[in-house]
């Protein structure tokens, strides 16, 4: 997410903006933890396709992995995801139950969409002081 207090040494504010979503940078709102990515691959990824699903950057690897019709290793646990069938439109949700939230190497929110459920649950274990007040 982009910075929302951002402030130059001159003391110009030049935050960005997360839209609808609450929070920025360095918090586990929303709107600090929701990036755009770009996917293009013509023929086979439709144009213009919007996907409003979270995903993490663990999906990456699993994604390419089987693209190249590699196993995946057996002796880990893997948590991502392949990111195929949501970017060709085959599923709407994403394979993740659990989205797990670091800063650093502290748990700082989970993120939980029961299976067969519309539900989202997030629980957060540090939440940020917002400024002004409402923010």
């Amino acid at each position: 997410g982009a910075h929302v207090e951002e402030v130059t040494v001159k003391g110009e504010v030049q935050g960005g903006s997360n839209g609808i979503y609450k929070g920025g940078k360095a918090n586990n709102w929303e709107g600090g933890i929701r990036v755009p990515g770009i996917v293009r691959w013509p023929g086979v990824i439709q144009a213009g396709l919007e996907i409003d699903e979270p995903t993490s950057n663990m999906d990456i690897f699993p994604t390419v992995a089987k693209l190249a019709g590699s196993p995946l290793p057996q002796d880990r646990v893997i948590d991502g995801r392949d990111l195929m069938p949501l970017l060709q439109m085959r599923t709407q949700r994403s394979e993740h139950e659990f989205l797990f939230h670091y800063c650093n190497s502290y748990l700082n929110a989970v993120r939980w969409h029961p299976p067969n459920s519309t539900s989202i649950w997030k629980a957060f274990f540090f939440t940020p002081k917002f400024s002004p007040e409402g923010a």
